[in-house]
């Protein structure tokens, strides 16, 4: 891996790198990765999905976002990020003004990372897409990300699906729902809410004129 990350400290024309479904890159190899994307201007697609990235890893590409001003979409699915992890990224987002795409699917997030990436969603201006597909966020996390979307006016694509979310935590989300003119597609499949939850949603949708798409499944 030291050899792309060499290459990428001096090529000005690769936009996009996909390094998926390689464990052996782990938190030492985003760290040279991460090193390498300070200074470089082109890269504006990463991905490093199943990677066995930890929470080094991930504070290793916050500090890169921190001075990087070329990448739009960061794609960490399926790794183990966690709640540091996580935190990382958010403080790092709250200065970065050009990532449009953040994938943190998967990644052993819970309530306490939910609550840090809230509080980055009430200053960023500049992420439209947020996966947390497959987490642990619950209803104190899903409370949190749905009160900092009820001013954010930037994100369009949130996936909260597989989070253990009951009732308590549809209803915070109706609840932005009735103020929120940004939200377009908003994933919440396979969670733990019922009838009372589903009526909710329900009823700020009569409300609400700018969601096109709305994923319930499982």
């Amino acid at each position: 891996l030291k050899e792309i990350a060499d290459m990428l400290s001096s090529n000005t024309s690769l936009e996009e790198v996909n390094l998926a479904g390689n464990p052996g890159v782990g938190h030492v190899g985003t760290r040279a990765l991460a090193e390498a994307l300070h200074s470089n201007s082109s890269v504006k697609f990463l991905t490093l999905d199943r990677n066995d990235i930890d929470f080094r890893g991930a504070q290793a590409l916050a500090n890169m976002l921190c001075s990087n001003t070329s990448l739009e979409i960061l794609s960490l699915a399926d790794n183990r990020i966690g709640d540091v992890g996580a935190r990382a990224l958010s403080k790092a987002l709250q200065s970065n003004s050009h990532l449009q795409a953040l994938d943190i699917s998967s990644n052993g997030i819970n309530a306490f990372g939910a609550k840090e990436l809230a509080e980055m969603l009430c200053s960023n201006a500049s992420l439209e897409g947020v996966n947390l597909f497959g987490n642990q966020v619950g209803d104190v996390g899903a409370r949190a990300i749905a009160q900092a979307l009820r001013s954010n006016r930037c994100v369009k694509r949130l996936s909260l699906g597989g989070n253990e979310i009951g009732d308590d935590g549809a209803m915070e989300i109706s609840r932005m729902l009735l103020s929120n003119t940004s939200l377009e597609q908003l994933d919440l499949s396979t969670n733990s809410f019922i009838d009372n939850g589903v009526r909710d949603l329900a009823d700020a949708l009569c409300f609400n004129s700018m969601l096109k798409s709305l994923c319930l499944a499982g």
